[in-house]
């Protein structure tokens, strides 16, 4: 090989480093944001009862668990869709220009484009949480207690493992794609 010929096996240990430097930031911002909304939760359980005695105690509002139950799926949404979406949006314009716009318009305008979060949200909901909540303990009835059992439970972990991957390529799809809304 020619001297100064960038190969694979020397762009490597630099390129890891230069991806991880760009990871870092929208990955550790993410985190803390993510532990302040489940500090805010945990804050909002442990005074739950104060919150419902105010709220009796001014509006005359006896029953408030609907209120409290709201805010914290839409706490849980911000944290489980949106904090995570803007990070991957954040990380892929890091990865496409560098240093250089930390916090470009256009960037933000697609990290919480609602067109973009309610698609996120759907893909989330059908290729990650539903196959996690109904087909995770799912086992078909009559299955004889030999190989067959494991087999089908390995048949169905790998193809709930296979949507999962879709549904996250889907989102990092739309957290690089430029056009639309």
């Amino acid at each position: 090989m020619r001297s100064g010929v960038d190969t694979p096996a020397h762009a490597g240990p630099s390129r890891l480093a230069s991806g991880l430097a760009l990871f870092l930031p929208p990955a550790l911002t993410a985190a803390v944001v993510w532990w302040i909304i489940g500090a805010a939760l945990a804050w909002l359980d442990r005074h739950s009862g104060e919150i419902s005695a105010w709220f009796i105690a001014t509006f005359d509002i006896a029953d408030v668990t609907g209120l409290l139950a709201a805010v914290r799926y839409l706490a849980e949404w911000i944290r489980r869709i949106v904090v995570p979406f803007a990070a991957l949006v954040w990380f892929a314009e890091l990865l496409r220009h560098g240093w250089g716009p930390w916090l470009d318009r256009r960037s933000l305008a697609r990290a919480f484009s609602p067109t973009r979060l309610i698609a996120v949200t759907i893909v989330a909901a059908l290729t990650l949480w539903a196959p996690l909540a109904y087909g995770l303990y799912w086992m078909p009835d009559g299955l004889p207690a030999s190989w067959v059992e494991p087999a089908v439970a390995a048949l169905k972990f790998g193809a709930m493992a296979l949507v999962a991957a879709i549904g996250l390529s889907l989102i990092a799809r739309l957290a690089v794609t430029r056009t639309g809304g």
